[in-house]
């Protein structure tokens, strides 16, 4: 298993992209905790294990493997929500379904915050 050196930052970053996809499977699915933490570990290529110790203690290092597989999945889920909001919007616009003036400066508003964090990805 070939290991990054990484910064306390990098492995922050690690800890928190698999808080996110652990999340949105849990409130997506209904699924348990555990039971995300299961699906994403196979959508990642990784353990539940290596998961819930990014989730649960402060591991010092993450494989480079799972470094990358945790960034792509959240730069694809990143990608997922902004193409959901665009459309959103077009519908709206198209007169398909009515949102107020702020409903729309919030989602446009939201594209940009996504778009920003997919930039940093």
């Amino acid at each position: 298993m070939c290991v990054l050196e990484l910064r306390n930052s990098d492995v922050d970053s690690a800890a928190r992209w698999t808080r996110r996809l652990v999340d949105r499977e849990t409130r997506e699915t209904g699924l348990s905790t555990r039971e995300a933490v299961s699906r994403v570990a196979k959508r990642v290529k990784s353990s539940p294990r290596r998961l819930l110790s990014l989730l649960y203690e402060a591991p010092k290092e993450v494989s480079t493997g799972l470094y990358r597989a945790l960034a792509r999945a959240v730069q694809r889920e990143l990608r997922l929500e902004i193409e959901a909001l665009e459309h959103e919007m077009a519908s709206a616009r198209a007169g398909l379904v009515e949102r107020e003036a702020s409903e729309m400066e919030e989602i446009a508003a939201t594209i940009s915050d996504l778009k920003e964090r997919l930039g940093r990805k």
